[in-house]
């Protein structure tokens, strides 16, 4: 079988603590036609004196700090696999991810496989602080599965090819780059295959970007609206991408809300109503959740229904 070689593109900003366990990681693939590449972002603590113990097992660069995307894309102008496989410095890949992926990339060319993924709070030995993040629904496949599921930099394993023909990661966006990008590719006909097998651990730290939710918020609206323009100029904004937009945004106006940020809250639901309509903002509820929104409105409906989770505990 034809065996193409990986490239692994680890960045690390300030990971002293866990960027070892993420570099033994990929060592300890079962699928040996790889290559690692460590890109330092300008750390501040021991992270290069931990990066180069690893010795001539891995190769590594070293930059001025400029964040996770433009480490990304260095590492991409610094590697020549026709495989790329993105790892966070604070993430691990199981052992079989790439013998598990390589395959099912090689069976539909042009594609990007994705895993699902273990998530939880890096060193907490607390069970309640973790969670195994699967895709429970089946989205179409294209556009509408990755509207709703690929979020995460470290499960997909990509075709060289597919990032470069994107540009790459957006070096301007202070945060969802990841998600920017899957979304990007798949505007442009990337599809994404799902392997069912958690093949990931994707590890949080207290006061990360990526663990700043209202930050993240913020600026998923402008990500799609930059996506719907690019559908749109092309005339390739269907119905069905509509509904699948306006669903999203309506979810994360209902999230803005109760976040306290009305003003950008109440923009995005307008633009889920103009894309998808009534049944497409209908889709961001449950039952009692429309009912209570129907009688009190958009804004004091995620005051009363978030009061509510306060008091039971749960609920949507």
């Amino acid at each position: 079988m034809d065996r193409p070689l990986v490239s692994i593109i680890i960045p690390c900003y300030n990971g002293e603590e866990f960027v070892a366990d993420a570099i033994r990681s990929a060592l300890e693939q079962t699928y040996h036609k790889r290559e690692i590449l460590v890109v330092d972002d300008g750390s501040t603590d021991d992270s290069l004196d931990v990066i180069t113990s690893f010795g001539d097992r891995i190769r590594y660069v070293s930059k001025t700090n400029s964040g996770a995307a433009a480490s990304r894309n260095v590492g991409l102008r610094q590697t020549t696999g026709s495989l790329v496989q993105f790892l966070d410095a604070d993430d691990l890949l199981h052992p079989r991810k790439l013998e598990m992926q390589v395959p099912r990339m090689l069976q539909c060319r042009g594609s990007t496989v994705f895993s699902d993924a273990f998530v939880g709070v890096a060193g907490s030995r607390d069970e309640r602080d973790s969670y195994e993040w699967t895709l429970t629904r089946q989205e179409p496949n294209g556009i509408c599965r990755s509207i709703h599921h690929i979020y995460y930099v470290s499960p997909p394993l990509h075709w060289r090819a597919n990032l470069e023909r994107v540009g790459g990661f957006d070096e301007a966006l202070p945060c969802l780059q990841d998600y920017d990008l899957h979304l990007r590719m798949a505007c442009r006909g990337v599809q994404f295959i799902h392997l069912a097998e958690s093949l990931v651990t994707i590890r949080r730290r207290a006061g990360s970007i990526s663990a700043d939710h209202a930050r993240l918020l913020r600026e998923w609206p402008g990500v799609l609206k930059k996506c719907i323009g690019f559908l749109r100029d092309r005339d390739r904004l269907t119905p069905e991408i509509q509904r699948c937009f306006a669903t999203k945004l309506a979810a994360l106006s209902r999230e803005l809300v109760a976040g306290q940020d009305v003003r950008l809250g109440l923009e995005t639901l307008r633009l889920a109503e103009s894309l998808g309509g009534r049944e497409s903002v209908r889709a961001a509820y449950d039952r009692k959740s429309w009912l209570v929104r129907r009688a009190l409105g958009p804004v004091v409906s995620e005051l009363v229904i978030g009061e509510f989770r306060r008091i039971f505990r749960g609920g949507r």
